[in-house]
């Protein structure tokens, strides 16, 4: 009778230690996958701003005519001149954000696209879960304006949020840069 009941008592500890070490399993699994996707946002996040300096410290550049530089600059879309290429000729780029139905093919609900426009070209588009995307800009002083002659430094900040979520949660991010435009007089 000792014998049974060491067997049952040992087939009860053996099935809760595996209902244990699969409930790890699980956890590892979920936090793991949780973990990757904040990986992804943080670097997409990091990737859309090396974009947006390496084009915002070009504003200006090459341009005779610095009054007429920017001629779009709002809370969300910016469009100025540059010589994007160093190749003596002067390009247009237009960034805009898209209204919340232009990802519709992404998981997350809430994401929208930024386009970048380059001159006549169709817009590249960077799906990465831009939740909001926007502009403040300063004159020389530091003080905030939108008179377009006077803008000396520009500010952008963004959320992005996972294109794909977990459990119905979507890891993000905020980010914020200046950009001190030293080719505008």
């Amino acid at each position: 009778m000792n014998v049974y009941l060491d067997i049952v008592f040992s087939i009860i500890i053996g099935s809760m230690l595996l209902l244990m070490i699969l409930a790890y399993n699980f956890d590892m699994i979920e936090t793991s996958s949780i973990n990757n996707m904040y990986f992804t946002t943080q670097k997409n996040g990091f990737d859309l701003q090396e974009i947006l300096r390496y084009d915002f410290r070009k504003i200006g550049l090459g341009v005779p005519d610095t009054s007429a530089v920017l001629s779009i600059a709002d809370s969300t879309q910016i469009k100025f001149k540059t010589d994007l290429d160093l190749d003596g000729s002067i390009n247009e780029i237009h960034y805009y954000l898209g209204d919340s139905s232009s990802a519709d093919f992404t998981e997350n609900p809430n994401d929208r696209l930024l386009y970048r426009k380059v001159d006549s070209n169709p817009p590249e588009t960077y799906p990465i879960g831009l939740i909001n995307f926007n502009f403040t800009y300063y004159d020389e002083n530091g003080g905030s304006t939108i008179i377009l002659d006077d803008i000396e430094q520009l500010e952008y900040n963004y959320y992005l949020e996972s294109t794909f979520g977990y459990n119905g949660e979507y890891p993000g991010m905020f980010i914020r840069g200046r950009i001190n435009l030293k080719n505008i007089d």
